[in-house]
């Protein structure tokens, strides 16, 4: 959860991560989508399960043809927003619950000169006992 402090705003989901370098405009990996945004508002959870709002991962730079060797991985898209309501938060978590705002992998250099790229950054989760 990021905001001022006063929640006059919120930072919602990351965006997708940019593709890497390259020296010679060949085909480097595209950047991995944002997480996105989950929502839920239930009076109770049970059971268990994985609740995610990841980011994807970078694509690989090209190696086919070319000066292939100088292109660059796509970077992951950065992790979403889970934003989850219900009486069944305890102490800031939901039990049997895994939640996952992960940022994605960066994508792999197509060549030897190229560069990998970076990873998303980590979303944002909000609980709140309602």
């Amino acid at each position: 959860f990021k905001g001022d402090g006063t929640n006059t705003y919120i930072q919602a989901g990351t965006g997708g991560g940019s593709g890497g370098g390259n020296t010679f405009g060949d085909s480097s990996g595209a950047g991995g989508g944002g997480g996105g945004i989950v929502f839920v508002a239930a009076f109770t959870f049970s059971g268990t399960g994985t609740i995610q709002a990841k980011g994807g991962n970078g694509g690989d730079g090209s190696t086919a043809g070319g000066e292939s060797f100088y292109t660059g991985g796509g970077g992951g898209g950065g992790g979403g927003l889970l934003v989850i309501i219900s009486s069944s938060i305890s102490g800031g978590a939901i039990s049997g619950q895994t939640l996952d705002v992960s940022g994605g992998a960066g994508g792999l250099k197509g060549g030897s000169s190229g560069t990998n790229g970076a990873a998303g950054s980590t979303g944002n989760t909000i609980l709140l006992n309602g």
